[in-house]
């Protein structure tokens, strides 16, 4: 219960269900939704935490504020009946406040930030990524998940401890919380040394030693579109950049494809035979540093004769701080959008910048090389089924990326590519990317005249 100005406001936990009361002046009580957390192939301590009532009750705020801890959450209450709140960055705006979390020394009339002690903090840490990782519901449920693989070196509570070392470091660090203190990439002579202790090591060169084979190039998606290509063994008349899972085109039709660029780590880890089947393929394998930990650990042995290349995150950088906007936008090597948290790197060698979808890393590394004409097969940015036979079909997020970060840096490369006098070219008449940012054709008609024309 939370006593502000003689009023109160009450949350209670009966019976399996958190009972949001709401306000004293609300004529409806009782209002109640029920919270049962998946247990099935939990370990023991997380089932045990899981039965507890305040697990419970901090699920339901965590599922409430889109996972906001109560430290990022600023409550100031105008009138008696409603919250509104905004994040300490002022950018955004969380869902409306549950009651059924007890918020200490937080009054409805009060603007200050809510306090919340050390326990709790590391408690809510814990229980919400106990169960983000461990279970495959909260995985594959509506919401994107944003992190889709924690490595581990096996110690009890590792991840849990590291997302609480990253939280206290503040927002810049989060993102290594997938990383483990084992892992490490270093620059030498001939590109990077990653390295696993425990599991293994490669030596992976610059995307500097990359070059262009040709003034076109063609990247092929994993959209349901390719198949509807009538001779689709033309496509690899040019030199062809394939995207995770897609890879598999090649290797049935018998032909060999350019580039292998891979940077989701659930791919890997769901598809290992298919990644050591694209390894094979490919000529040369661009990966991001969670793919790179992510073919170590699930793949491992695949990439030793391979030539691997290091895709570096301008925006997530390995181990160190995510850069203020101010240096982003400062940086001359960087196009960025208006908006500030999307970017388009045009030194691959430097970085590439991730939008939600790997296509928009392989339309950076394309350009980047050298490349003056694109063309986009398979790019449909739909949420049905791949193209190809997958083992363990992997949930998609373009549907829950797409209108905040796809379509926009989308809209950043068509704005780009028409100052540069540069072309891409979006082959399938399916996709979702609006013709208006990048020109739209026929799959088919674009190979027959791609493969008339002379180069």
């Amino acid at each position: 219960m939370v006593k502000s100005s003689g009023r109160a406001e009450r949350a209670t936990v009966r019976g399996g269900k958190v009972c949001d009361l709401g306000p004293p002046d609300d004529e409806l009580y009782g209002l109640c939704q029920p919270v049962e957390p998946a247990l099935q192939g939990l370990d023991p301590l997380t089932e045990r935490l899981s039965r507890h009532k305040v697990t419970r009750v901090a699920l339901n705020f965590l599922d409430t504020n889109a996972g906001l801890h109560l430290k990022d959450l600023l409550i100031d209450a105008t009138t008696d009946g409603s919250r509104s709140m905004a994040r300490r960055s002022g950018t955004s705006a969380p869902k409306a406040f549950s009651a059924s979390i007890a918020t200490r020394g937080c009054t409805r009339r009060s603007a200050r930030p809510c306090r919340i002690g050390a326990a709790e903090l590391g408690f809510s840490v814990m229980m919400r990524y106990r169960f983000m990782h461990l279970t495959e519901d909260w995985r594959t449920s509506g919401r994107p998940c944003r992190v889709s693989v924690m490595f581990s070196d096996g110690w009890p509570i590792e991840a849990t401890a590291r997302a609480l070392w990253c939280r206290i470091r503040g927002r810049s660090w989060w993102h290594n919380r997938v990383f483990t203190s084992r892992q490490s990439i270093d620059r030498t002579a001939e590109g990077f040394l990653v390295r696993w202790r425990g599991r293994g090591e490669l030596l992976a060169r610059s995307l500097s030693q990359l070059a262009s084979r040709g003034p076109r190039g063609v990247i092929v998606a994993s959209g349901p579109s390719v198949t509807r290509l009538e001779r689709p063994e033309r496509l690899f008349d040019l030199p062809v950049a394939c995207v995770n899972g897609s890879v598999s085109l090649p290797s049935r039709l018998g032909r060999r494809c350019d580039y292998l660029v891979v940077s989701d780590p659930r791919f890997i880890r769901d598809q290992p035979e298919l990644f050591r089947t694209g390894v094979a393929v490919a000529d040369a394998i661009v990966l991001n540093p969670t793919a790179m930990f992510a073919a170590l650990q699930f793949a491992p042995g695949a990439l030793d004769e391979a030539a691997v290349y290091l895709a570096e995150d301008v925006l997530r950088p390995f181990k160190q701080p995510r850069p203020s906007r101010a240096a982003i936008a400062a940086d001359p090597r960087l196009l960025v959008h208006p908006s500030g948290r999307i970017a388009f790197s045009l030194d691959p060698a430097h970085g590439i910048c991730s939008a939600g979808t790997v296509v928009y890393n392989t339309v950076q590394l394309l350009f980047g090389i050298g490349y003056e004409e694109v063309f986009m097969f398979g790019a449909d940015f739909s949420a049905g089924a791949r193209f190809y036979t997958e083992r363990t079909p992997a949930a998609s997020e373009l549907a829950a990326s797409f209108a905040s970060s796809i379509e926009p840096a989308f809209q950043l490369v068509g704005d780009s590519l028409r100052r540069s006098g540069k072309r891409l070219v979006n082959a399938s008449a399916s996709s979702r990317l609006s013709a208006a940012d990048i020109p739209r054709a026929d799959g088919n008609d674009v190979l027959e005249r791609i493969c008339r024309e002379p180069v």
